[in-house]
């Protein structure tokens, strides 16, 4: 990297360690307070000797009973354990708001650890210092990150660490362990199984005789999560039966409804994609055809194709294949495309949140927060108006469209630059088509020895200033 860049991505850093502080520590969404909330409760039945009970427990309490496996909330009461201990041991008394706080230094620290392994894994495919660190710089200052992790203290983080971690050990060879981390991810949302059915399709020819053993390794953790909650809580069903049935209720329409207005059998059109995709999955890993390229694309395809047609997707979701766009994306011939797709998705999601979702600031808004806790209602969303609900389909449309030409422009250079690689392989017999295939497309990077363009520095600057100004309004509105 030349000092011109260093000096510049050093001052982005400083930026972005700036920006992660105050979205965690000065903002808060009833999210957070609920998970903290769960995880609360889950310590105090176990301290009462009533651990079946939870369920109940925090359905009476709150009206909302846990929809989280036992594992997620064993984990969040683990690290809030040490404050409950003081709290109970001095007979303190602490509002939840403390233990906001400590559950959110956690949710930094994944933060923190997930850029720098994703660090490793750019080095390790092989990617240029500049565009390593402008692929940590995009996860740094992404919209996911920071508003709907670091400042709803979503626990999506989590997933997205076990996701980079089952990309680490994949391209260290390690295959069967990052089946494992994959469904350790489960563990903490299910839906991640979904990243590991085409990772386990492409590799069948690979791995030969253990792919058996990398399906049970992909959804042992969680049968065994299931079988533990059943055994210890007979009611959690019951109990996650009713929170799910008003999730339902609130949010009624698929996010691909809501774009275009209409109403489909989206479950009927996911299974259809999902068996095009298993079906292309299989044949190739069959055929012995996987490459990173396609390891890569076809788990991101079939998240997407959920997120589009299942659920009225919530924005954190996609932190889990955050660390696959950025991969996507580093291999553009041209970086300021990716850039500039980027910065559509943080300020369309701004935007999102701004119409849908209230961000509060703790201090401020310390009355509303226990008021809310008090509530029979801890979700909150709004939909006011018909105005508003437009403008929340604008910008849902905005984000989805963006992510999905990451996606398209991928295939697209990806296809070309195998094009081009053809055409040279006929004049060189030395070089063969099936190594290129097989890597990530980094050989032609254009910035290895070259000090960023004013596009790159502005389009990196406008991610900050995005940012701040979203957090300046969050102060005046809050």
């Amino acid at each position: 990297m030349s000092e011109q860049n260093s000096k510049f991505m050093k001052k982005m850093g400083i930026c972005a360690v700036i920006l992660a502080f105050l979205y965690t520590f000065t903002i808060s969404h009833i999210d957070c307070n609920t998970i903290t909330t769960w995880a609360y409760d889950l310590l105090e039945s176990i301290r009462n000797g009533a651990l079946g009970d939870f369920p109940v427990y925090t359905y009476e309490t709150h009206n909302m009973a846990t929809n989280y496996p036992l594992f997620s909330n064993a984990v969040n009461a683990l690290w809030l354990s040490p404050v409950y201990l003081i709290d109970v041991i001095i007979g303190a008394g602490w509002s939840l708001i403390v233990y906001d706080v400590w559950y959110k230094v956690f949710i930094l620290a994944l933060s923190v650890l997930s850029i720098i392994l994703m660090g490793k894994v750019l080095r390790k495919i092989g990617f240029s210092e500049n565009k390593i660190y402008i692929g940590l710089f995009i996860m740094a200052t992404s919209s996911i990150l920071l508003i709907t992790v670091l400042g709803k203290g979503q626990i999506d983080i989590i997933d997205m660490f076990f996701v980079i971690v089952s990309i680490y050990c994949y391209l260290n060879d390690k295959i069967q362990i990052s089946f494992l981390v994959i469904g350790i991810g489960c563990l903490f949302k299910p839906f991640i199984i979904l990243l590991g059915v085409p990772y386990l399709l492409l590799l069948l020819k690979r791995c030969r005789g253990k792919s058996v053993i990398n399906a049970l390794l992909l959804v042992a953790p969680y049968l065994t999560d299931a079988l533990l909650t059943k055994l210890l809580m007979p009611r959690y069903g019951e109990m996650k039966a009713i929170t799910s049935k008003e999730f339902a209720e609130r949010f009624e329409y698929t996010r691909i409804e809501q774009i275009f207005l209409l109403r489909i059998n989206s479950v009927l059109v996911f299974f259809s994609v999902v068996l095009i995709i298993c079906f292309i999955c299989l044949y190739i890993g069959i055929r012995g055809k996987e490459n990173n390229y396609r390891l890569i694309l076809y788990p991101t395809l079939l998240f997407m194709s959920y997120t589009l047609f299942v659920e009225s997707t919530a924005v954190y979701w996609y932190s889990c294949v955050l660390p696959f766009f950025i991969i996507m994306g580093l291999q553009y011939e041209r970086i300021e495309d990716f850039l500039f797709l980027n910065l559509g998705i943080n300020s369309s999601i701004i935007g999102f949140i701004i119409a849908a979702e209230r961000i509060f600031i703790p201090g401020k808004n310390f009355t509303i927060l226990d008021s809310l806790r008090r509530a029979k209602h801890p979700l909150e969303v709004f939909y006011d108006t018909e105005g508003i609900r437009t403008v929340v389909r604008f910008f849902a449309t905005i984000y989805m469209v963006c992510m999905l030409l990451i996606i398209g422009i991928y295939i697209y250079e990806r296809r070309h630059s195998i094009h081009i690689f053809n055409k040279k392989e006929k004049t060189d017999a030395s070089v063969k088509c099936d190594n290129q295939e097989s890597d990530f497309n980094v050989i032609n990077d254009e910035l290895n020895d070259t000090n960023y363009s004013m596009w790159t520095k502005g389009l990196m600057i406008s991610q900050i200033v995005v940012q701040f100004a979203y957090l300046g309004f969050t102060y005046v509105i809050g």
